[in-house]
């Protein structure tokens, strides 16, 4: 028996407003921009077999152009992480937080001040499809 190679593609979505702000966005559910250039990523997956999904909807929108003729399998287990009291800020706002700054001197290796727990960040790093 010939045993096929299977490989598998992990793709960041596309740009979102709080990526442009640089935000920590994880659990905020938005959008993905607007933009010509994804015209010339249509399609360019269609040759996979499976396509999987965190259910936010900037993954979802990503998928649906780079795959747009292919079912998505929303995944809960891909949902992105939640920073907590980080969540959708940016630098500037946070820089004198002192939650922040100790989580910095960490070298950001610390669970989120009331958001996920480092170690289950980590387990989901090794999840299996």
């Amino acid at each position: 028996m010939i045993n096929k190679i299977k490989t598998i593609y992990f793709i960041r979505h596309f740009k979102t407003n709080g990526n442009i702000e640089k935000r920590y966005v994880g659990k905020t559910d938005e959008s993905i921009i607007e933009s010509t250039s994804y015209v010339s990523q249509k399609g360019k997956f269609d040759f996979v077999e499976h396509v999987f999904s965190s259910p936010m909807k900037r993954c979802i929108e990503t998928a649906s152009i780079f795959c747009p003729e292919k079912e998505i399998t929303i995944i809960d287990e891909l949902r992105e992480t939640d920073f907590g009291d980080f969540e959708y800020k940016n630098y500037d706002e946070l820089k004198e937080d002192l939650s922040y700054i100790k989580w910095l001197e960490n070298g950001g290796n610390a669970s989120f001040p009331n958001g996920e727990n480092i170690e289950d960040m980590k387990k989901k790093m090794h999840i299996s499809l």
